[in-house]
């Protein structure tokens, strides 16, 4: 995976000189992503009953917010790709909007916005009414995704990383987890015993990183159909997975 990015709160290029009360109060208490999810399959199903991936808009402020106008987008060449219709969030509440692409954009209604979010990484943006203020951007784009597990800011809206236990619609429980994925390789690969017994597959991580690495929840992305149980990683330290365990440690009785 790629590094940690850090979403940003800039202004536009059309509006960066003005100074009315207006546009400095819209970036001191404009609505903010607080969570998304880009590799959704069992966290939160919409009305369809689908799993689709989810955006999480929070309202900081002691006050309501209207959101009539207001975009998201996942192309920055785009600040207005979805637009949100009259709906409101309390103050300090949340919305969830479904990125499965299906474009609902009716008030009263569960929201879908235009466009779906990638697993591997993109841009994305809520932006204001004008299409050119950016309240909140992960750019140029936000790091790889893992299945069922979210990515957004800390409480304090100073760190930013992914949620093993995900709160789409409500406040954000405990600190983020860094990008300690990146640290992970696959050091070894089985995958055709010479003995062409199948049972004696199996696949080495090494954890390159000066800390021990939780990987409880991960998943191979493709090709291996299996989900990690509590399990971590030492400093400097390798963990198997092998097809049969019994298997394998017969044939390799010294690990």
């Amino acid at each position: 995976m790629s590094g940690m990015t850090r979403p940003v709160r800039r202004i536009g290029r059309r509006i960066h000189s003005l100074e009315s009360l207006e546009d400095r109060r819209l970036l001191a208490v404009s609505p903010i992503i607080t969570e998304f999810m880009a590799s959704n399959h069992a966290t939160l199903v919409d009305s369809k009953g689908n799993s689709s991936d989810w955006i999480e808009i929070h309202n900081p402020d002691s006050q309501p917010v209207d959101l009539n106008g207001w975009h998201l987008s996942d192309k920055e060449s785009d600040l207005s790709k979805w637009t949100f219709p009259n709906v409101t969030i309390p103050a300090n509440g949340y919305l969830v909007v479904f990125a499965s692409g299906d474009n609902v954009a009716v008030a009263g209604s569960e929201l879908h916005t235009n466009f779906k979010l990638s697993e591997s990484g993109e841009f994305l943006a809520l932006v204001a009414p004008d299409g050119s203020t950016i309240s909140t951007a992960f750019a140029p784009e936000y790091p790889p995704q893992v299945t069922d597990v979210s990515y957004g800011l800390s409480q304090d809206g100073v760190t930013v990383g992914y949620f093993t236990a995900p709160t789409p619609g409500s406040v954000n429980g405990a600190e983020p987890v860094s990008d300690q994925s990146r640290q992970v390789v696959i050091s070894e690969l089985m995958y055709h015993p010479s003995s062409e017994i199948d049972a004696e597959e199996f696949i080495e991580l090494r954890n390159n990183g000066a800390a021990a690495v939780d990987v409880t929840g991960w998943q191979f992305n493709k090709g291996v159909d299996f989900v990690f149980p509590a399990a971590s990683i030492p400093a400097v330290g390798y963990l198997v997975v092998a097809a049969d365990l019994a298997a394998f440690s017969a044939k390799y009785p010294g690990v």
